[in-house]
């Protein structure tokens, strides 16, 4: 199939589905939204989406119970990010990080743990590094 990722999709912010789900940390997406955000051939069979959403980089999963145009987030990410029900957030996928010549040794070590994926990214300690991955192109 030919088609390309798109920049971005703007989704509504939702109650997670199912309660069990507020300890993944993970959000979950329609099946379809999960699709327009997807790459189209991703080289790693184990390959996850992962987005940025507000400064923040979540594990994205698809779930049968989330409507078309919604996107299912825990409570404490609501109030982590400061978003409420209903809020039209823009989400945009996370692909691999440029380094700049800004970034501190720490900056891109982290960046590097992060683009590999090891990590969980919740929040970050400095400004300098909060506005370093807010400002990754994506």
């Amino acid at each position: 199939m030919n088609r390309s990722t798109s920049d971005y999709i703007q989704l509504k912010a939702a109650k997670l589905p199912k309660q069990d789900l507020e300890v993944t940390n993970r959000v979950y997406l329609s099946p379809k939204d999960h699709f327009a955000l997807s790459d189209p051939n991703p080289a790693d069979p184990a390959w996850i989406l992962r987005i940025i959403l507000k400064g923040f980089v979540y594990i994205a999963e698809q779930h049968q119970d989330v409507a078309i145009g919604t996107i299912a987030l825990g409570t404490f990410q609501r109030l982590t990010a400061s978003i409420a029900l209903g809020d039209l957030l823009d989400i945009a996928p996370f692909k691999n990080i440029q380094v700049d010549d800004r970034a501190t040794n720490k900056d891109q070590s982290d960046a590097s743990i992060l683009s590999k994926g090891r990590i969980r990214c919740r929040g970050l300690e400095s400004n300098h590094a909060r506005e370093f991955f807010v400002s990754v192109s994506v």
